[in-house]
């Protein structure tokens, strides 16, 4: 199918954006855990490829329609549940258990995806699936066996809490992404108008509770190209997860991007020496929870 290939790439763009988050916040004197740059580079990014965009085509009724209206809706509906909630709880994971091992609890997000697609959108859940989703439950546990013998076992209960939160938000995003494109809308503004609305909503949360300003001094303080760059990568995870939606069922782009434990291991090898600690057990996780992705599929 042709959204497969953007589908993999997401995998890639969004697995390398966790490797760097991951090396930005061992620089990082906040608990926002990263999250405030990459929304705003990120919609930056987007808003500003949707006005390229529309000024070179020549048809530019992007919102022509009622139906679009209610797509586009969709999408920063998907935005705020998946982009803002759903990073919120996947950054504050990584940074507790680490790149690999938060990625691989936030797999959860394909078993809530191919529910919801099959529940909503008529897409099959047939036993070849369920035992891609056993196998994920299955690399799960091995994770949690291994961190159990860690001496910070509140640690552990805090990061597999945000893991699982990360994959509830994040499979509900897909799933608002998915009604949305299903509109027949233009994959760059529905993927700007996700990342803007969750940005725009993070925003309004840190200015409610007091923290906008002291957020704003600490990221203008000090430049973190980790962070800058994983905002980079991860708007072109966004876009492209939406390019793919946009031709693929729903259900087919979610496996793809459940791909990202073994990638963000590999990434972690090159870019994270001695600080994300990875081990045979690492090894072990991580291909359990790809393979079961790929019986999914």
């Amino acid at each position: 199918m042709t959204g497969v290939v953007p589908a993999l790439l997401c995998a890639v763009c969004y697995s390398l954006s966790y490797v760097l988050l991951h090396r930005g916040q061992a620089d990082l004197d906040s608990d926002d855990n990263g999250l405030l740059p990459i929304l705003v580079v990120g919609s930056l990014i987007l808003g500003v490829a949707t006005l390229v965009k529309m000024a070179h085509e020549a048809d530019a009724s992007l919102l022509s329609s009622p139906r679009a209206w209610m797509g586009y809706g969709l999408c920063a509906l998907g935005g705020i549940v998946g982009t803002m909630l759903g990073r919120m709880s996947l950054y504050g994971a990584i940074r507790v258990l680490g790149a690999t091992r938060g990625v691989v609890i936030a797999t959860l997000e394909t078993m809530v995806t191919l529910v919801l697609a099959a529940l909503f959108l008529q897409e099959s859940l047939d036993g070849e699936r369920l035992a891609g989703v056993a196998l994920i439950f299955a690399s799960i546990g091995v994770l949690l066996w291994e961190r159990q013998r860690h001496p910070q076992r509140a640690l552990l209960t805090l990061g597999v809490s945000l893991g699982v939160a990360a994959a509830l938000f994040k499979g509900s995003g897909h799933f608002l992404r998915k009604l949305g494109m299903n509109q027949g809308l233009d994959p760059t503004l529905a993927a700007a108008l996700d990342v803007t609305a969750a940005c725009l909503s993070y925003l309004a949360v840190l200015a409610a509770s007091g923290r906008l300003s002291s957020y704003i001094r600490v990221y203008t303080r000090t430049f973190n190209v980790y962070l800058w760059s994983a905002g980079c990568l991860s708007a072109a995870g966004v876009l492209l997860f939406f390019v793919a939606a946009a031709t693929s069922p729903l259900s087919t782009v979610a496996v793809m991007v459940g791909l990202e434990p073994v990638l963000v291991a590999l990434f972690s090898i090159v870019l994270l020496r001695g600080l994300d600690r990875l081990t045979w057990w690492t090894a072990l996780y991580a291909a359990l929870a790809t393979a079961g992705v790929m019986l999914a599929k």
